[in-house]
């Protein structure tokens, strides 16, 4: 739906302005794995998915807090295709100017979906 996908966009926009790139180097601030080629890359995770009460979980859960809104609206965009999957999934990963390469992925081991807005 064009309406999503524009929310989407406004968010992530939000999220990683232009100014996010350093000028000198041409680099992003955003990239929490720099071996990732791309521009800007984040993972929000469920704190469901480490141990109640775990120092992993509470940064999770408030990295969750403070996207919230990418978050949300990535699930109405998954509830739209697979409303089962939408309740479902862990993890979040956002990127921006992605280059994907040929790879076995170790860290993700369950089904996943892809969603790219342009």
């Amino acid at each position: 739906e064009r309406t999503m996908r524009t929310k989407l966009v406004s968010a992530l926009r939000e999220l990683w302005p232009p100014t996010t790139v350093s000028a000198s180097s041409g680099k992003s601030k955003n990239r929490e794995r720099p071996s990732i080629r791309a521009t800007n890359y984040m993972i929000l995770c469920s704190p469901s998915m480490f141990g109640i009460g775990s120092k992993k979980a509470a940064k999770a859960a408030a990295k969750l807090r403070a996207h919230r809104k990418i978050w949300d609206l990535a699930r109405d965009a998954m509830k739209s295709v697979d409303p089962i999957f939408s309740t479902q999934y862990t993890a979040l990963a956002l990127t921006h100017n992605f280059e994907g390469s040929p790879h076995i992925d170790r860290q993700n081991v369950g089904p996943f979906y892809g969603l790219a807005l342009g």
